[in-house]
Order: C-alpha cells, then sequence, then structure tokens
C-alpha cells in the first residue's frame, strides 16, 4: 500500500525529497523490487547535495544529512547482503557510524543480519 501511494507521487516531487526517496527505497527492497532500489538511493543523494559533491559535503554534513547518510548506506548493506557481497559489511559499518545512536530501528535492521555482532561508534 505504502509503495503504490509513494509511486504515484510525481516523479520531480520524490525525486527531491530524500525522505520520500529512502521511503521509496525500503519499499521497493522490501517488496523484492530490489533493482529499483539504488536509482532512489542516488535520488537521495542528489537532493542532499552529496551525488557528485566534494568531500568537504561528504565529510561536514548536518546532524540530519548525516542520519539519512546513515540510511542510505544501511540500505546498500542490505542489498549487499541479499546479493552475498562481502562489501555489505563495510556499508554496516558506514551505516552505523553516520546513524544516531538513538535509532534503534535502523541500527537494528543493520546490525540485525549479520552472524556476529558489528561495533558502532
Amino acid at each position: 500500500m505504502l509503495l503504490r501511494w509513494l509511486e504515484h507521487l510525481p516523479r520531480d516531487v520524490t525525486r527531491t525529497r530524500p525522505r520520500l526517496c529512502l521511503d521509496l527505497a525500503w519499499a521497493l527492497l522490501w517488496s523484492d523490487q530490489v533493482s529499483d532500489v539504488e536509482p532512489r538511493l542516488q535520488d537521495a543523494e542528489r537532493a542532499l547535495g552529496i551525488l557528485g559533491a566534494g568531500p568537504a559535503t561528504i565529510t561536514d554534513p548536518d546532524a540530519s544529512s548525516r542520519a539519512l547518510l546513515g540510511e542510505i548506506a544501511a540500505i546498500r548493506a542490505e542489498l549487499a547482503r541479499q546479493r552475498g557481497d562481502s562489501a555489505a559489511i563495510g556499508l554496516a559499518r558506514q551505516a552505523l557510524e553516520d546513524l544516531p545512536l538513538d535509532d534503534r530501528r535502523l541500527r537494528g535492521v543493520t546490525m540485525g543480519s549479520w552472524p556476529r555482532p558489528i561495533s558502532g561508534r
């Protein structure tokens, strides 16, 4: 239902709002439409001004942007895990560095798939 609602929004509306991009990415991921997830993550990065940006933009985001970057990394970690790609662990660590310590939901999703714990900050 959420996926259907998000897909009916005009594309330029979702593309310019990182939160909507990520909500759509999660809905696609859990609906087994994994090939459509990465373009939504890139839309979120573009909306945050990160895709194609210089290093200063990437290394000094505000707390809200950093949390969104952590969520992007968490989704990419899950995609990599589903493919059996060893990059999943590095992506999960990156996500845990950026996600707020009190975001138990996303931190749990990020850590929950691993056979051994991954330490965050």
